[in-house]
């Protein structure tokens, strides 16, 4: 398998990544990273998929960041995409039914009554 995974680690972090290379016999090289002073590269080669498994769970548990991976790289970003949401029709109980009806019908009677009160009125006014 053999492949080279590469990490970034600062430099009070390097001892951490160290510890634990010389612990799995883990082979490494270290490298300044390039304009950044306190930000180094450590190489490390992984002969198995456990030791591959190991890594990644210590990468994890430590928060550091791999870099030059092509699995892990993606050109673009991802985008999350939302679905709106449908609208669900209300569930009428019979009781509300019930209720809008009652409504409906004190309208009408407020309407009818409003209606008489103007025809009383007018004829009362009427001087014939």
């Amino acid at each position: 398998m053999n492949e080279k995974t590469r990490i970034l680690v600062k430099q009070k972090n390097i001892q951490i990544v160290l510890d634990y290379c010389l612990q799995q016999k883990t082979e490494f090289s270290v490298f300044p990273k390039v304009g950044k002073n306190e930000e180094w590269e450590i190489e490390l080669t992984v002969k198995s998929i456990s030791k591959a498994i190991e890594l990644g769970i210590f990468i994890n548990a430590n928060k550091l960041e791999i870099i030059n991976n092509q699995f892990l790289n993606n050109p673009t970003p991802a985008t999350i995409v939302t679905k709106a949401k449908s609208k669900k029709k209300e569930k009428v109980s019979p009781v509300s039914n019930q209720l809008n009806e009652i409504e409906d019908i004190e309208k009408e009677l407020k309407e009818i009554s409003d209606k008489k009160e103007v025809k009383t009125n007018s004829t009362l006014l009427s001087f014939e």
